[in-house]
């Protein structure tokens, strides 16, 4: 339960310093919004972009650059406990934070969830698959108005972020959350007009991508050979092959000395390594500090957007 309710904080955090946070489980017929302090601020979308170079298609004239999709996985097996929210709360704020201020400075964003286990709770059929976008909160309500999977920046970023965060907990053990992302990108059917989703990824868009895991993933088979057996560089190369722009890779992830959570696996550290340096960090998911994961988002949008641009 500690993923849904650690993150129904995430982005009212951003705003306020002190929430009334609600812990909503399967089956409670409890909205996602209403675990949340604060309602955010809208920023509107420009209907145009550029992909790499600053532009003038931002609201009112203000420059804005490039495109950005982000893609949040997580792992929704049964695993850590509700006390682990209260100590890593900080840690997601710390992360946030600049995703909110890439957001501000980009031309159009995205923010989809997806989840380690197929969430066959969601209304729509073609979103019950591993790789489809997660669109409910835990107890398979819509979060997004007009039947929309994913969020842009005409929204609520605060309170539509609380509400799908609140994904739900699977009754499987092992997840594969590095396969539901390489689905999310190279299924066909998963992207076309009558896919689950349609319209969230875009080709030229720099992609971030968040692992939030405490657990290895000893479990993707993007190969179709056996559970465990793809090699981490395999996993880079299905997710950088799948797209024109740049690839970012974050986690949040399980801790080198396994004080929490599950003994840390090789995988995890492997596949990021594939990555450059500049496009990649981590924390510990039993750590408060995720200030170089923090660092590399800010670094980068200063790289995609221009240093003198930031807010």
């Amino acid at each position: 339960m500690w993923r849904w309710s650690l993150l129904v904080a995430l982005g009212a955090l951003v705003v306020a310093a002190c929430v009334d946070v609600r812990l909503v489980t399967v089956g409670t017929g409890g909205s996602g919004g209403e675990a949340l302090g604060g309602s955010g601020g809208t920023v509107g979308e420009p209907t145009s972009s550029s992909s790499s170079t600053a532009s003038s298609g931002g609201a009112g004239g203000v420059d804005c650059c490039g495109d950005v999709d982000v893609a949040v996985v997580i792992d929704n097996s049964p695993s850590l406990d509700d006390d682990d929210f209260i100590r890593i709360q900080g840690l997601f704020f710390n992360l946030f934070q600049p995703i909110l201020d890439f957001a501000d400075r980009a031309c159009t964003f995205h923010i989809g969830f997806f989840t380690a286990h197929p969430k066959i709770n969601q209304p729509d059929e073609e979103c019950r698959f591993l790789g489809s976008l997660s669109y409910t909160g835990a107890d398979g309500a819509r979060c997004l108005p007009d039947d929309r999977r994913f969020i842009t920046k005409d929204d609520e970023l605060t309170q539509l972020i609380g509400c799908l965060a609140q994904t739900g907990r699977s009754n499987s053990l092992d997840g594969a959350p590095v396969e539901a992302l390489v689905n999310a990108l190279t299924i066909d059917s998963y992207s076309n007009a009558d896919g689950c989703n349609f319209g969230f990824f875009r080709d030229d868009a720099v992609l971030v991508s968040l692992f939030v895991a405490d657990q290895d993933d000893d479990e993707s088979d993007i190969n179709g050979t056996a559970p465990g057996g793809d090699q981490p560089a395999e996993w880079e190369d299905a997710i950088v092959g799948a797209r024109d722009g740049d690839v970012v890779a974050l986690g949040i992830l399980p801790s080198a000395t396994s004080e929490c959570g599950d003994a840390p696996g090789p995988n995890w550290p492997d596949f990021l390594s594939q990555f450059p340096a500049n496009r990649t960090a981590s924390a510990s998911i039993c750590s408060t500090d995720a200030s170089d994961v923090a660092a590399t988002l800010s670094d980068i949008a200063d790289e995609i957007c221009g240093a003198a641009a930031a807010p």
